[in-house]
């Protein structure tokens, strides 16, 4: 479904006169207009003797969307940066681009520094060398003990036990403590070691991505066990279409109508994908569905009609299309330039919809315009 704001065309037979160019001694006239439009040419053109006109105005400009489709299994993945503090390089993705396993897509720049890497180097030492010495300790005070109680007899051997009994629970308890300082301080230093070897994120799976982190920028701070990249493969529930309107891609995390055509539910969905999936030949859009809890596994399950806006712009200027006029890759405008003229200007379009044009720059509204 295609709404649009239409504006009303006037016609009018206007007597306009051929504007004389330069000839011998003579300077040709050439007529002026009030427009304040940013890429009015002075180039003055010809114009016949009956015509019709419109003019530009401002208005609102809508491009929606319909699409009918199914769900389809597609796997979401959330990839995350584990360190604190380390630097982007660049990011080497934007969304709908297709990935294989391995490809890098993130370039980190880690922030060690050697004194870093050598306190926790320390650190492992200085945990071995308490748990060395605790163990040399119990066998310097428990070996020679329990070598002793065999020789003993009544309470002398009472006592002995007794005495090797509590030594050898507190000396486990000073080992086992140890030997957890030890192994903490090993991971730590392998987790340093890793950090400092990491530079990159790279692609898990094979698939395309669905999202890459806004605001980043070289030589920025990397934010920690948040989503830098979220991509997508074929096993977890969402909708897939083909991006239909010729106008421009439906906008990235752009929220849009899920009707269940059973029962005729509604439910909305998050655009996670608009861009040219790289080799598959189509504009493809990947909407995640919000469904409750306990509609989960029944709704959106058969066929889903889809509605979204492509383009929504507010007071913008408008103008009939039929005004339009094409020379090479630009567009321009006649407008009419007193009783007798037409000034040339080149204008940027929007878009063009239902016979409507949105001119982007170039034309102010309140200008009368020659159709073409």
């Amino acid at each position: 479904m295609w709404e649009i704001n239409m504006g009303k065309v006037r016609t009018g037979a206007l007597a306009l006169v051929l504007l004389l160019s330069m000839v011998l001694s003579g300077c040709g006239q050439q007529s002026t207009d009030t427009s304040t439009a940013e890429y009015l040419s002075a180039e003055v053109v010809q114009a016949g003797s009956a015509v019709k006109t419109t003019e530009s105005y401002t208005g609102d400009f809508f491009i929606g969307f319909e699409a009918n489709t199914r769900i389809t299994a597609l796997r979401v993945t959330e990839l995350l940066w584990e360190y604190s503090g380390d630097r982007y390089v660049s990011i080497k993705v934007k969304e709908g681009d297709f990935v294989s396993e391995g490809d890098v897509m993130v370039e980190i720049a880690p922030t060690i520094s050697e004194s870093e890497l050598l306190q926790r180097e320390l650190a492992v030492t200085n945990a071995d060398i308490d748990l060395v010495q605790i163990r040399e300790s119990y066998e310097a005070r428990i070996i020679p003990l329990e070598e002793e109680i065999p020789g003993l007899t009544g309470t002398e051997a009472e006592i002995a036990s007794a005495r090797l009994v509590q030594l050898r629970a507190e000396y486990n308890e000073r080992i086992s403590r140890a030997g957890q300082q030890y192994r903490a301080a090993v991971e730590a230093l392998e987790k340093l070691k890793a950090h400092k070897e990491a530079t990159c994120i790279t692609a898990p799976y094979d698939g395309y991505v669905a999202s890459v982190i806004r605001g980043w920028e070289e030589g920025g701070t990397v934010p920690a066990y948040q989503p830098l990249i979220t991509m997508a493969d074929t096993d977890t529930l969402a909708f897939r279409v083909t991006n239909i309107s010729p106008f421009g891609q439906v906008p990235y995390l752009s929220t849009v109508e899920l009707t269940d055509q059973r029962d005729q539910s509604v439910y909305t969905g998050t655009v996670v994908s608009s861009g040219q999936v790289t080799g598959s030949g189509t504009d493809d859009l990947i909407i995640i569905p919000h469904v409750p809890a306990d509609k989960m596994g029944t709704a959106l399950t058969g066929a889903v009609k889809i509605k979204g806006t492509v383009l929504d712009k507010k007071d913008v200027v408008l103008m009939d299309a039929s005004a339009l006029y094409k020379e090479g890759d630009r567009y321009y405008v006649l407008i009419l330039s007193g009783e007798s003229a037409a000034a040339k200007a080149y204008v940027s379009v929007g878009a063009v919809n239902a016979g409507t044009a949105w001119i982007a720059e170039g034309l102010d509204p309140g200008v009368t315009l020659i159709i073409n």
